[in-house]
């Protein structure tokens, strides 16, 4: 800091002074104890160097999720995977569970084969990763269900690092799966000959054939 002239005061030098920070860039920073020196110059002489020690803690930062469409038919179960949720973590935490809130639209989640009850006020259920990775957590949407975003279920992530005290282990902002449900596919109706039948007076009547 410099004083063209000399002219500042010295409220305008503690004001100025006050205003020095230091900032770490980095998200695992070494613990180490920073020292920051400093002098004082009146245009003639320095003072003698000040000394002030800087700690730099640790903070877990917050893993992300990412929203994501799945494709399915209707009545169609679907299986969750870790890529379904698409996690992500600066400080290179695991993915320790998923928390979903608030209950799906127009489907279920299941554990084991089980449908989970959200009707006594359930605020939210957690689940660890362990679920998802043995294939024990899935989602059925409701029956004859179908359509462009016809279901959806909200979730945030968790990572395996510490939570409070300037530590933050589950993503802030919630994110949503999509579910596209395709309808049944009717093929067009098809033609059939019966060639032993020529020259025979039949009654016709329309035959259709119906699936994929």
């Amino acid at each position: 800091l410099a004083s063209a002239g000399g002219t500042a005061t010295l409220a305008q030098w503690q004001a100025g002074l006050r205003q020095v920070r230091y900032f770490n860039s980095s998200n695992e920073p070494n613990e180490a104890v920073r020292t920051i020196s400093f002098t004082a110059n009146d245009g003639d002489a320095s003072s003698n160097a000040g000394v002030r020690n800087v700690s730099v803690a640790q903070r877990n930062d917050y893993p992300e999720g990412s929203s994501a469409t799945l494709a399915i038919d209707e009545d169609e179960i679907v299986v969750f995977t870790r890529a379904d949720f698409g996690f992500s973590d600066l400080d290179g935490d695991g993915f320790a569970s998923l928390f979903f809130r608030p209950e799906p639209a127009n489907g279920a989640l299941y554990l084991d084969g089980f449908a989970i009850d959200w009707s006594d006020g359930l605020a939210g259920i957690s689940f660890d990763i362990s679920f998802i990775d043995e294939g024990r957590l899935s989602f059925r949407p409701d029956a004859d269900v179908s359509g462009t975003g016809a279901a959806s279920v909200t979730f945030q992530v968790r990572d395996d690092g510490p939570n409070g005290g300037g530590h933050f282990n589950i993503d802030l902002t919630p994110n949503i799966l999509t579910i596209d449900i395709a309808a049944p596919r009717l093929n067009s109706p098809r033609q059939v000959l019966f060639p032993s039948l020529i020259g025979t007076t039949i009654e016709f009547f329309d035959f259709y054939i119906y699936g994929t």
